[in-house]
């Protein structure tokens, strides 16, 4: 019996985004990571800068 690859789900159409699983190549070894994990250290520095420019009175970019 044959069997089909599975076909990829788009990323959006995923309601826990949680359950996103990053996998890497570190030292020769594969690992996985969930997604927010990896973003997390990112988000929270843009928050940061971004109330560093409010509190200097700096207006929010926007771009578009």
């Amino acid at each position: 019996m044959d069997r089909a690859a599975p076909t990829p789900q788009a990323i959006s159409g995923i309601s826990d985004t949680k359950s996103i699983r990053v996998l890497l190549l570190a030292n020769g070894q594969q690992i996985h990571v969930p997604l927010n994990g990896l973003l997390k250290p990112l988000t929270d520095r843009i928050s940061e800068l971004e109330a560093r420019l409010d509190a200097a009175g700096i207006p929010e970019v926007t771009h578009g």
